[in-house]
């Protein structure tokens, strides 16, 4: 009988063990701890993510969140890729017992345009209102839609300004954990930044265009920032109307969708 309590006993560790070991749990200097999670929002169905080189899991829908679990201690490197879109990429530490949330885009690699005919209704408009445009500045600077960040540019810097409360400051804005309120530099290009925006529908990546190439990139800096080409080409100029991005390149006037 005795015999028997004792092989009950060490099967029940036994399935403690591996259940906390399923739920991410670890023992490290002695002491059970808790391993990082990463959630993330992918926005394409068939999307796979991969941790450290190797592959993690794929999506099943458009816009799923799915939490990548166990996590060591450490640094890690996360992509999601899709076929036929420029891979997201993540550096992150993860310290024991930490979630972090991230959600991930990728852009076409080679976006639809729809070309504009020069006697097509609107056209006229659509080059008036990209030849009117005016670079940002710190006298005239653009908010986000939430009113939370402005951008503009200075010495040919992205700059990106943080107005409101220092408590939910992004960490880019922070010099310390008492020091919120600051201006940050985004990013410093070799090329001429013509022309910046907030990418449509959020308040966190933005589209800049230089001279062969419009661009969207991540305003946070969190292990890094994410850069991918929306389209390439000789010398474009941009217009936004919501998600409907207008483009000139010399005499050519088309859109594009952006997602």
């Amino acid at each position: 009988m005795k015999k028997k309590y004792t092989y009950t006993a060490i099967i029940i560790v036994i399935a403690l063990l591996i259940t906390g070991f399923v739920m991410g749990y670890r023992i490290d200097d002695f002491a059970i701890k808790k391993s990082g999670v990463v959630n993330l929002t992918l926005p394409y169905k068939n999307s796979t993510i991969y941790v450290d080189n190797k592959k993690y899991k794929t999506s099943k829908e458009d816009n799923q969140e799915i939490a990548v679990s166990p996590l060591s201690e450490g640094s890690h490197t996360i992509v999601v890729g899709i076929d036929g879109k420029w891979p997201w990429t993540k550096k992150v530490t993860t310290p024991y017992g930490s979630i972090q949330n991230f959600s991930a885009w990728n852009l076409e690699q080679t976006p639809e345009v729809k070309f504009i005919e020069k006697n097509s209704l609107g056209y006229d408009e659509k080059i008036t209102n990209i030849n009117a445009y005016k670079l940002p500045t710190s006298a005239s600077v653009i908010t986000s839609d939430n009113e939370k960040i402005s951008i503009y540019v200075e010495n040919n810097a992205i700059m990106a300004r943080w107005n409101d409360n220092a408590e939910s400051a992004p960490s880019i804005f922070c010099i310390d954990s008492h020091n919120c309120n600051r201006t940050a530099s985004i990013i410093n290009l070799a090329k001429e930044v013509k022309q910046l925006f907030f990418y449509p529908g959020t308040d966190d990546r933005i589209i800049f265009v230089t001279e062969g190439a419009v661009s969207a990139l991540d305003i946070s800096e969190i292990g890094n920032q994410n850069y991918q080409y929306i389209m390439l080409g000789i010398k474009p100029m941009i217009y936004l109307n919501e998600n409907i991005m207008f483009i000139l390149d010399g005499e050519a006037l088309g859109e594009i969708t952006l997602k």
